[in-house]
């Protein structure tokens, strides 16, 4: 039995502070069962890559499994588009695979070191969330190892449905997903035409959406006085054929800076200088810089300091109307706390077969927030209770400290969800929720 610590923070946003896990990697699915079975008295948690943030993937004084050596393409037609790889597969390697062949993931998170693993536990989605709906609607089929099943079990909407629909944005706690299939999309080119727009954001998704134009998405600017909450820059995309890199470009390192240098002043003008910065209307950009902006940048969450930060990622329903989202912005303001990473998507009526999947027809906001500490949770509290107010339901995935209350007022068919979590599984943020 190989074991280690994991040093450091496991989640991608350094929050919350825990006590580390004894970590135990996965490089062969036939192994799992005796994983499984020599667990002890410890309950377990499959790890990826450390992508989400907050401790969905924590999971402290406990057992973490490791899955990045479970990495393998285990069919992949080329004609037909459909591809069955395990799960510590990482997006970036699905796409130095797919790439040259004319193919692309039918949905993308907005990095692409995510595991599929990670990926369908979260149930991810892309910017064109109201044409191709979350990327547990593309799952056909998938492997599910469970601490109460000798064998590992074939799950998809025919056979064994409660478990995959429970697996599908069931943030790791159904088992361990060894591998999974999936149709890919055919696209003429690696290239992206981009239209850009200066404005009021809110007000551009209210507008009938391009269908040739399907991925969307606004940056907001952190420095708009309350009167202007929503400007920024609204981009579309769409693949268009011609030539271009296939192959993912190289990052570099970020280092750590000091946490007090990120005050409102200091990204404010930053965002007010990204705001105003000349930009073409209409481009041709590569599918890298479009899809995975941040991906240029090892660990950019560095540069919010050791201290870390938080994303708050909120999903206020359409019948809410966009006013909430105003006042999500205009709340962080009179808290003088500033967001650079400002993010704003819509999302569609495709419905997920996940019974814990985030997407549902409405606006996303997505803010993260420099840990400046006790006035950071304070402003964190008040964003959820105009969520809650809203309708609406705070991302687990991009979770670190939301409570019980509002993890259930989001999610209704949460009871029916608990029913079939592994008995061997948690994690920090299951326990978390079902703090007394």
């Amino acid at each position: 039995m190989r074991t280690g610590r994991i040093t450091d923070h496991p989640s991608w946003n350094h929050l919350p502070e825990s006590a580390e896990p004894i970590a135990q990697p996965v490089d062969w699915r036939d192994s799992i069962p005796r994983t499984l079975a020599e667990r002890g008295e410890r309950n377990v948690l499959a790890y990826g890559n450390g992508r989400t943030y907050g401790d969905v993937c924590l999971n402290p004084d406990n057992l973490i499994l490791p899955t990045r050596g479970l990495n393998r393409v285990l069919a992949y037609d080329r004609e037909r588009g459909v591809i069955t790889a395990e799960a510590g597969l990482t997006f970036r390697e699905l796409l130095a695979l797919i790439m040259k062949d004319g193919w692309f993931p039918p949905v993308t998170p907005g990095t692409s070191h995510l595991t599929l693993g990670g990926a369908i536990a979260n149930d991810v989605h892309g910017k064109d969330h109201p044409t191709a709906g979350t990327f547990g609607r593309h799952i056909s089929e998938l492997e599910l190892h469970r601490s109460d099943r000798p064998a590992p079990m074939r799950c998809s909407a025919r056979e064994n449905a409660d478990l995959f629909a429970a697996t599908i944005g069931g943030l790791g706690l159904t088992g361990l997903i060894g591998a999974a299939t999936f149709p890919l999309q055919r696209i003429p080119g690696p290239m992206i035409e981009t239209r850009t727009r200066r404005g009021d954001c809110i007000a551009m998704f209210a507008e009938p959406a391009d269908p040739a134009f399907p991925h969307r998405v606004a940056w907001l600017d952190a420095s708009a006085p309350g009167d202007e909450s929503g400007r920024g820059l609204f981009s579309e995309g769409r693949f268009i054929a011609g030539k271009g890199r296939t192959e993912m470009g190289r990052s570099f390192s970020t280092p750590w800076l000091p946490s007090r240098l990120l005050g409102p002043r200091l990204l404010g003008a930053l965002s007010r200088l990204f705001y105003l910065k000349p930009f073409r209307g209409s481009e041709s950009v590569g599918f890298e810089p479009f899809f995975y902006p941040l991906d240029r940048i090892d660990d950019w969450g560095r540069a919010y300091g050791r201290a870390g930060f938080y994303q708050h990622q909120s999903l206020i329903p359409a019948a809410a109307g966009p006013e909430p989202v105003r006042a999500l912005l205009r709340t962080r303001r009179e808290y003088q706390q500033s967001s650079f990473v400002t993010v704003l998507k819509d999302y569609g009526d495709l419905t997920s077969p996940g019974l814990l999947s985030f997407p549902q027809a409405g606006l996303s906001l997505a803010m993260d927030v420099p840990n400046l500490g006790e006035r950071t949770l304070r402003l964190l509290d008040a964003l959820d209770e105009i969520v809650v107010a809203a309708g609406g339901r705070i991302n687990p995935a991009k979770d670190a400290r939301m409570s019980p209350a509002t993890f259930r007022a989001g999610f209704p068919r949460l009871a029916e969800f608990s029913h079939l979590v592994d008995p061997a599984f948690s994690s920090g943020f299951w326990r978390r929720m079902h703090a007394a």
